[in-house]
């Protein structure tokens, strides 16, 4: 096995990856890893080898910051999701490689003639048909249960009128999760260990492997449900806080599977979003929102000093959904695996996803600023979502030696 520090700036020997910068470790062996902690945040490790992480080898870690919390609270919980499902994970990966639908017939999510005519989206579906693009899924992987914190639903210890932090971590193997409070609008604080500018959305859609940092207040009455829906509607984990008569957090409509326009419109009215007001884009919060980055600012400038060298790449999201094999510009790691970088300069990516699925891109060993409209402020994560049929910016400073990896992180 081995473990890799996901977030956490260390030297290269010990980020965890096996065969490219830390050896394995051996069954009944044992790594001691040594780094310090150079920043404070949510975060979390899991295994690098094989399917592990998928079948559960992973955990939190929170650095407290010298000086305490930017944004007080009266308690602070630790929540990590994750998918479940009683298949081994090589088995799971044998049926995605088969390109069968089977997991899209045991979801209810598969596509139909009959389907499409309920929806009233027969020409979509005709459409689709016609080109023979393979049917749009919000997840590929039908899963037996959501978990927080190994548990269908937990009780966070708390008592009325007191904020409580909650920590989450996205540790699930594919599955996106919309976290919503029964009791309002989450107060999001940090995103991927660092700080923000505090924002309230009704919504927050936790990408894999991201963590957010949310505030909220427990109610003088009741026990109220913080609720974390697979974005393919499938299920979902619970949190509750307070004691007595129950209040659930909404239900989330399910995805519109038919038409693919929705989906471009999504990130469209993203945009847009980051130009209102907050309590504009509140009031205006899609149903089903995408990742708030166009609404998160950092606390400080995050600009690199202008005389930097500075260098661009296009990079697109390519695959074959029937086969399962994921690539960049149509190349799979073992064709062209390797991006080279100098030290010292600021690199920017274009990510452009040419598939109809979500795909978390997390980079090792290094923040990267998500860039949205130029601005000084853009916030600094280690992961970024990039909706179907769209794009997103990132630029990080090449200031670390060593080989690094950059990668999709659904397993």
């Amino acid at each position: 096995t081995t473990v890799h520090w996901h977030g956490i700036f260390l030297p290269v020997a010990q980020d965890g990856v096996p065969h490219v910068t830390t050896p394995p470790i051996l069954a009944g062996g044992t790594h001691t890893f040594e780094f310090n902690l150079p920043h404070s945040g949510t975060y979390w490790y899991h295994s690098h080898t094989g399917l592990q992480e998928q079948e559960g080898v992973y955990g939190s870690i929170v650095v407290d910051p010298a000086g305490g919390e930017p944004v007080k609270a009266d308690r602070d919980h630790v929540v990590v999701l994750s998918d479940w499902t009683l298949e081994r994970g090589d088995e799971v990966m044998r049926s995605l490689r088969r390109g069968t639908e089977w997991y899209e017939l045991k979801k209810g999510s598969i596509q139909s003639l009959t389907g499409a005519a309920k929806a009233g989206a027969l020409k979509d579906f005709f459409d689709r048909e016609k080109s023979r693009m393979p049917a749009m899924d919000i997840s590929d992987v039908a899963y037996d249960a959501f978990l927080a914190n190994g548990k269908m639903a937990i009780h966070l210890p708390g008592k009325p009128g007191e904020k409580i932090r909650l920590r989450f971590i996205n540790a699930a193997a594919s599955t996106y999760f919309y976290l919503e409070s029964a009791t309002g609008p989450l107060r999001v604080v940090a995103a991927d260990g660092p700080p923000v500018k505090p924002i309230h959305v009704r919504r927050l859609l936790l990408g894999v492997a991201e963590t957010y940092d949310v505030v909220i207040r427990i109610p003088e009455h009741g026990r109220w449900e913080v609720r974390a829906t697979a974005q393919d509607g499938s299920g979902h984990a619970s949190a509750h806080a307070g004691a007595g008569e129950d209040h659930p957090a909404p239900d989330i409509p399910r995805a519109d599977l038919y038409r693919m326009d929705a989906t471009v419109l999504a990130a469209l009215e993203e945009k847009d979003r980051g130009r209102q007001s907050e309590a504009e884009a509140l009031r205006t919060e899609p149903a089903r929102p995408l990742s708030p980055y166009a609404l998160l600012r950092s606390p400080a400038s995050t600009k690199f000093p202008s005389n930097l060298p500075r260098r661009s790449i296009e990079l697109r999201m390519t695959g074959d959904m029937e086969r399962y094999i994921w690539s960049f510009n149509g190349k799979t790691v073992s064709e062209d695996g390797v991006i080279k970088v100098k030290r010292g300069e600021v690199l920017r990516l274009e990510l452009i996803n040419d598939s109809m699925m979500h795909h978390p891109i997390h980079l090792h060993g290094h923040f990267f600023r998500v860039i949205e409209d130029g601005r000084a402020d853009a916030p600094l994560k280690h992961t970024v979502d990039v909706p179907p049929m769209s794009r997103r910016t990132i630029e990080f400073e090449a200031n670390e030696y060593g080989d690094w990896l950059f990668h999709c992180h659904l397993l």
